[in-house]
This record gives C-alpha cells, sequence and structure tokens, in this order.
C-alpha cells in the first residue's frame, strides 16, 4: 500500500521531514511498486502513525471537494485528485504531519514528564542499565537480559524502541513494580538524543558499545557522532 510505504519511511526517519522529502526525491514513485521495503524492521502503528494516516486520508477526501466548491465540476475534480494523489501523496503525508506537529509535541512533553516522575517516585528500587553506540545495542541488550534474569526480574526495552518517548511509554504502561533491572537500549540520530533518554532515566550503570561512522550523514562528522554516544557517560548518575 503506497501510503503504508510512506508512512514506514517518515517513521523511519524519525520524522524529519527534510531526509523524508530527500528519500522520496531520490526514489521517484517508489512507493507505488510492489518492492517491500520493511524487512529489517517494520511499521509501528503508534497513535501518531494513525493519527496522520488519518489526516493524510481526510486531506485527499478534502481535495475533489474543494476543487468542486470553486470549479463546479465533479468529473474534473476527480481526475485532478486523482493525478495529484498519484503524485503528490508525499507532500499530503507531510501536510499531515506537520498540522499535528503542534499537538505532538506537547503531549510528548507531558508524557515524558509523567514517565520521569514515576520512575523516580515507584520505582527508585530499579537499578537502570542504559546501552549505546553505534552498532550491537539491541545483540548487547539481549545478551545482557539472559544473564542478569537468572537471578533478578528483568525488564528490557523491547524490539526497536530506543526513543525517549517510546521508553516513556514503557515507562507508564510496561514496567512494574516487580521488575529488578531495567535495560535500556539508548538510540541516537542527533546531539542531545542520549542527554533527553539520560534524563528520563537517569541509569546506574551504562554501556558504551563501539563507534563508527554508521549514520554519519545525519550526525555531519565522527566527532559528533563521538561526543553524542559519550553523553551517555555525561549524564548518568555520578555515583
Amino acid at each position: 500500500m503506497p501510503l503504508r510505504k510512506l508512512l514506514f519511511i517518515l517513521q523511519s526517519e524519525q520524522y524529519d521531514v527534510k531526509r523524508f522529502l530527500k528519500w522520496v526525491f531520490r526514489h521517484p514513485l517508489e512507493w507505488w511498486r510492489r518492492e517491500v521495503l520493511e524487512k529489517r524492521t517494520q511499521l509501528v502503528w503508534t497513535l501518531k502513525i494513525r493519527l496522520i494516516a488519518g489526516l493524510t486520508f481526510l486531506l485527499i477526501v478534502f481535495l475533489p471537494i474543494l476543487l468542486f466548491l470553486i470549479a463546479g465540476l465533479v468529473v474534473s475534480a476527480v481526475i485532478i485528485t486523482a493525478l495529484a494523489t498519484l503524485f503528490l501523496l508525499p507532500l499530503f503525508v507531510v501536510c499531515a504531519y506537520l498540522l499535528l506537529t503542534p499537538l505532538d509535541s506537547a503531549a510528548k512533553f507531558f508524557i515524558v514528564r509523567r514517565a520521569r516522575a514515576k520512575l523516580r517516585r515507584d520505582f527508585s528500587g530499579v537499578k537502570v542499565i542504559g546501552i549505546t553506540g553505534s552498532y550491537g545495542k539491541t545483540t548487547m541488550k539481549e545478551i545482557l537480559s539472559a544473564l542478569l534474569s537468572q537471578k533478578y526480574a528483568v525488564f528490557k526495552t523491547p524490539e526497536n524502541i530506543n526513543t525517549d518517548l517510546g521508553v516513556a511509554e514503557l515507562v507508564l504502561h510496561s514496567l512494574t513494580k516487580e521488575h529488578e533491572v531495567f535495560i535500556a537500549e539508548m538510540g541516537a540520530f542527533k546531539r542531545g538524543d542520549i542527554a533527553r533518554l539520560c534524563t528520563l532515566l537517569s541509569p546506574e550503570l551504562g554501556i558504551l558499545n563501539g563507534i563508527n561512522e554508521q549514520h554519519l550523514d545525519r550526525f555531519g562528522s565522527i566527532e559528533n557522532t563521538i561526543k553524542t554516544k559519550f553523553e551517555i557517560v555525561q549524564h548518568m548518575q555520578r555515583d
């Protein structure tokens, strides 16, 4: 489904509109082909993605109505809308995302703040371990979880959930008082991402895997990558 493919790319690019449009420009009409894009990762139907999809659909439906009101020709309005949808569907997705951005930012702020307060209030006894690096985060998480589960009740971030909002949702809805250890995978695509996760989780222990040129197009330089990953060292608990 073309819309699903575009939503997948938008989500994969961490809702970076410039990178999303760059992909669209480099792969003209790729979203209409039968090739499967979801391989290593899958589209996660979060509330945000559902809202973007719904609003995109409403914008597509609204276009012929608007054209009909302006031109008064039903057939022409439908044809123009079909052509616009064929070639401009990515722009409909971007418009839907931008319309939702103010509401999304406010919701994210309150969700993360609630999760941080709940973690400090209800889970002060849980030992938090943060894992970051350019590669091997998931493997390290799985190995560590398997080892520690022999003695402790371990909770780990599932699959590829490694952003502050995703982790905050886990704290609010999945972490329980039976858990003794919380292993959190920490992803980053720009400076400050790891620092925000550390502000949320306040990890007692941190694991920094290897650093390489992965995502260099996002960070700009290997120096920025190093500084971003070392945020886990700078923002851990000091003891």
